[in-house]
């Protein structure tokens, strides 16, 4: 028995412009790519951010304790990696 069944690829990249108009932004060059980042932060002293962080953290924000978690071990694996 030949059995036909449909295989549905994912949709190709494109590359949707995200960001708020509102929000301040940095482009910066590294390597062959061009990245732009989007966040109040990018502008502020390195005082502001440290009392936006410290401000965040006790609040319990959820996406930076995630990115603290990621960074965590992007760093644990680089220094044990040989």
């Amino acid at each position: 028995m030949n059995l036909a069944r449909a295989v549905h690829l994912p949709p190709k990249h494109t590359n949707v412009s995200k960001g708020d108009e509102h929000m301040d932004s940095k482009t910066m060059k590294l390597g062959n790519s061009t990245v732009t980042v989007y966040s109040n932060l990018v502008n502020m002293s390195p005082e502001e951010r440290k009392e936006w962080f410290d401000r965040e953290w006790a609040n319990g924000n959820s996406v930076l304790k995630d990115m603290a978690g990621v960074i965590s071990e992007i760093a644990t694996t680089t220094e044990t990696d040989p």
